[in-house]
């Protein structure tokens, strides 16, 4: 009855996820569209076409599992890719490049700049699609560093074959992070402040749906 459950559960989340991807319409595939310059992904001999098949060893079936495969990559320090190209799969060795961006909001738009290893900085001016959700950011400058393998993927319309094969993959996905957290508490890489309880919950939840019911269906799906 337990494991029959369990099983139910999962099912429901596949079905939900269904309709989810449904409206999508688009999705990131592991298939690299563009290598991004000043990259280390750019010194070697990894090609708009190739596709992410591996990394560290482990299997990548769809885009999400780069990055949760990618979650433990340390700065400075080498792993492996795993592409295919024209049926045979090659393997390379780097390391993960620094993308550090900081974005500054100003009255009526934003002011982002990056830098990939600390090489040319780049600046982009976007105006607000919703100037409400920003309005607690005014005037304020927000910057985050992070680990990137340094490529753009390449963008594929979602079909129902498409759809069944992407809310399988997530679907274990799903079950993949939950496991992922349940270890990171036990070993201590996650503390117990960031556990929700039945408040937390109930407040994750309301923001949810006011969010929309593309988002409260998602979250049903956990």
């Amino acid at each position: 009855v337990v494991v029959a459950g369990a099983l139910l559960n999962i099912l429901l989340g596949f079905i939900l996820l269904l309709v989810i991807n449904t409206n999508a319409g688009e999705i990131a595939t592991t298939k690299i569209e563009k290598v991004v310059d000043g990259s280390y992904l750019s010194n070697i001999d990894i090609r708009p076409g190739d596709e992410i098949v591996k990394i560290n060893g482990k299997t990548i079936h769809f885009y999400p599992d780069i990055a949760f495969y990618c979650d433990g990559l340390e700065e400075g320090k080498d792993f492996e890719i795993t592409v295919k190209r024209d049926g045979k799969e090659i393997t390379k060795t780097l390391k993960p490049s620094v993308d550090e961006t900081t974005i500054y909001y100003g009255e009526n738009e934003a002011t982002i700049t990056t830098s990939i290893n600390g090489g040319e900085v780049v600046t982009t001016v976007s105006g607000y699609t919703d100037r409400e959700a920003a309005k607690d950011y005014i005037g304020k400058t927000v910057s985050e560093k992070r680990l990137i393998i340094g490529f753009n993927p390449e963008i594929r319309k979602l079909g129902f074959v498409n759809n069944l094969e992407y809310s399988y993959h997530y679907t274990g996905f799903v079950v993949k992070m939950v496991y992922k957290g349940l270890i990171d508490l036990v070993t201590g890489k996650a503390g117990i402040e960031q556990v929700s309880g039945p408040v937390g919950i109930v407040d994750a939840v309301s923001k949810t749906v006011n969010s929309g019911k593309d988002w409260f269906i998602n979250i049903l799906s956990l």
